[in-house]
């Protein structure tokens, strides 16, 4: 694996992990709706969430590829740049983030541990060379996680909310540990590269 295609492995990780904590984060607030939580368990919760979130902005943020180097990257990786594209892009983003948070409030939760494992394996990297493309594509998801607390219609079912939880948690804990594993193999490799970060 070459320095560009580890770097960009773990820029994909990282965002893989800033977007399942969030989900989570999300999910916990609403399982505190229909739940008797206690304030311990929620405190705890939502501080790790939110340093997690905070902590992962940051990682992903250190491997985006230098402003030198974006022209490539614009030219091999990105996507194209058009305003369509870029419009559909954001679409498919709030699509997929209203999907996977509508799953979670209904009671398909074997559909809901077969699409959130996706958030770990989609290719973020090529969404995220720049930080105005981070901070675009988190916040496209979150806006569609929103939506479907805010238009939910069905029936809650609040027996199958901590289990869906507990599958964001899961999925947010298989992802940071692909990111370790990752940053582990570069600086066995680049020990120099890596120690500055």
């Amino acid at each position: 694996m070459t320095n560009a295609s580890a770097t960009k492995a773990m820029r994909n990780s990282a965002f893989s992990t800033l977007i399942c904590a969030t989900q989570s984060f999300l999910a916990l607030q609403f399982l505190t709706l229909w739940h008797e939580v206690t304030s311990v368990f929620y405190g705890i919760g939502t501080i790790i969430s939110i340093a997690t979130v905070g902590f992962m902005f940051r990682r992903v943020l250190l491997y985006c590829p230098p402003p030198q180097t974006l022209e490539h990257f614009d030219r091999h990786d990105a996507f194209d740049q058009s305003r369509l594209l870029k419009a559909g892009r954001c679409l498919l983003l709030v699509a997929g983030g209203y999907a996977s948070f509508a799953v979670f409030l209904s009671d398909w939760i074997t559909l809901l541990a077969l699409i959130a494992p996706f958030l770990i394996f989609i290719h973020w990297a090529k969404l995220t060379l720049q930080p105005v493309q981070l901070v675009a594509t988190w916040s496209a998801i979150v806006a569609g996680s929103v939506l479907a607390i805010l238009f939910s219609r069905g029936e809650i079912i609040p027996t199958t909310l901590p289990i869906g939880c507990w599958l964001f948690w899961t999925c947010t804990t298989i992802s940071w540990m692909r990111l370790l594993g990752h940053t582990r193999s570069e600086q066995l490799k680049h020990p120099q590269a890596l120690a500055s970060r």
